[in-house]
């Protein structure tokens, strides 16, 4: 029994556009038999791949994940003055896969400064000790409120440093060590955490602490002489950004091509197939009888040449979305995943003076077991939704991968003309894009020597109260003929 799924397109995106005067003609996806693979910040759900990610550990890893961020907030900085210097604009990525095994020259130097700076501050200190008692739980907005409130500190150790080393013109505070004046404010949050016991999670503290953070960061702004483009990105947005994308240390980018079991939902078709003006794809997947192992052959990155990465075709698993489940728990420092031995060794694990953090004990225990359990809490929070989204009944193909496909011409992948079964246009579809839709089709069987594809057309059954489709009694030959679609009535397929 063959088995289909459904992949809904602007026809913008699917057919591409014509040439003009001034302007060469753009392929478009079902020209080039090709699927786009978006990454998590361009899907609409802002929560795609949310994971409830706790923080438990001892001193030593408490320590190095505020160095870290100090690592982190001193690269970008340089970044800063890199992008003005050049005239291009700061990459949204931080250089979150660093630390400081990585540094050479005058920016190592600098870095050691800062460190020296950031370990004999009395306040930094508090935090990690409070932080680290019992190796209780602690959840990302709560880590959110601290590193937003400790930010400015970091920020001008960094600053203050690299203003020293020549490596920054922006303009810092005169005090790295106590900037805002705030010690006794910083004194009451460390006795809060002392006096947090980790066994009740308070759910009003997230609205508090989006409040207090968003209101902290607007007031820090006012410490900076903003006469140095680019300092903004440092004050407003480095805290989030950075715990956002700490997320790469755990687990290697995703991006994703979403699919549907079903393609008869009016919503659906309102959203996603361009208020019903688009086209929806069916493909043919592979998988046998009630075997919930589909896949799709796709031309995927496969690994490394000499030119750049290869290619090859293979079999991609869908993964079925589900909106019944709780979002997975994860442990940060016991799940550093993607993160290579020697800076695990080197930095993360370990005090400088040969200890090693307890929480590297999964690291020291070469057990398919917990790597099993690492990759499932991955897929588990890939294929979890909020109930909301039930309607869309989705199966995703997920790409990622231990070489960098972040550039978009990596996540751009080829399928076999042979998986596409069909195509069905929207209610709203125009005749121009039907006609070139059909073209296009013929093109590619007339290339491979296929003789038929079905053509559907999309329609309101007041029985079922949904969109069906039903099969064109038509031929990739329809198209041929020379038709205005002026002279129809209307560009639309309103008859």
């Amino acid at each position: 029994m063959e088995r289909h799924l459904y992949r809904f397109r602007t026809a913008d995106r699917l057919l591409g556009k014509d040439a003009s005067e001034t302007k060469e003609a753009v392929p478009g996806e079902l020209e080039k038999l090709e699927i786009y693979f978006a990454p998590p910040e361009q899907l609409n759900d802002p929560l795609e791949g949310y994971k409830e990610i706790y923080w438990s550990g001892d001193e030593i890893v408490w320590a190095n994940f505020f160095r870290h961020y100090l690592l982190i907030l001193a690269l970008r900085s340089w970044e800063v003055d890199d992008a003005v210097m050049n005239g291009v604009p700061l990459p949204n990525e931080l250089p979150i896969g660093q630390y400081p095994g990585n540094l050479r020259g005058v920016f190592l130097l600098a870095f050691q400064e800062m460190d020296s700076l950031f370990q004999n501050n009395e306040i930094f200190q508090g935090y990690i000790k409070a932080l680290s008692k019992a190796e209780r739980k602690h959840y990302k907005p709560q880590l959110l409120f601290y590193l937003s409130t400790l930010h400015t500190r970091f920020l001008t150790i960094v600053l203050s440093v690299s203003h020293k080393y020549e490596l920054t013109g922006a303009h810092h505070p005169d005090n790295p060590s106590d900037p805002l004046g705030d010690n006794d404010f910083h004194l009451q949050i460390i006795s809060n955490i002392e006096a947090y016991d980790g066994l009740h999670r308070d759910f009003e503290s997230y609205r508090q602490i989006a409040v207090t953070t968003s209101a902290f960061s607007i007031k820090a702004a006012h410490v900076w002489v903003n006469d140095h483009h680019g300092v903004n990105d440092l004050v407003t947005v480095f805290a989030p950004r950075y715990l956002d994308q700490i997320d790469q240390l755990m687990h290697p980018k995703w991006y994703v091509a979403c699919f549907m079991k079903e393609c008869n939902n009016s919503a659906i078709w309102g959203s996603y197939g361009d208020n019903h003006k688009g086209i929806c794809l069916k493909y043919k997947v592979s998988g046998e009888g009630e075997d919930p192992a589909l896949s799709l052959e796709m031309n995927k990155p496969i690994g490394l040449g000499r030119s750049g990465i290869i290619y090859g075709f293979q079999g991609m698993q869908f993964k079925e979305v589900f909106y019944d489940r709780e979002h997975s728990e994860i442990d940060f420092f016991r799940s550093l995943g993607n993160v290579p031995n020697e800076a695990l060794e080197g930095f993360w694990y370990n005090d400088g003076h040969g200890n090693l953090s307890t929480t590297s004990e999964w690291f020291q225990t070469d057990s398919s077991d917990l790597r099993e359990k690492h990759w499932s809490n991955l897929d588990f929070a890939l294929t979890s939704k909020l109930p909301q989204w039930e309607s869309e009944k989705e199966y995703r193909l997920v790409l990622n991968s231990g070489m960098n496909i972040s550039d978009k011409k990596h996540r751009i992948l080829k399928y076999r003309f042979s998986s596409l079964d069909g195509i069905i246009f929207g209610i709203k579809t125009p005749l121009e894009h039907k006609l070139k839709a059909i073209r296009i089709i013929k093109a590619h069987c007339l290339l491979e020597g296929r003789e038929e594809f079905q053509f559907y057309q999309a329609y309101y059954d007041p029985e079922t109260k949904s969109i069906q489709h039903g099969l064109l009694p038509i031929s990739i030959n329809d198209a041929d003929i020379n038709v205005d679609p002026t002279e129809l009535g209307s560009s639309s397929a309103e008859s």
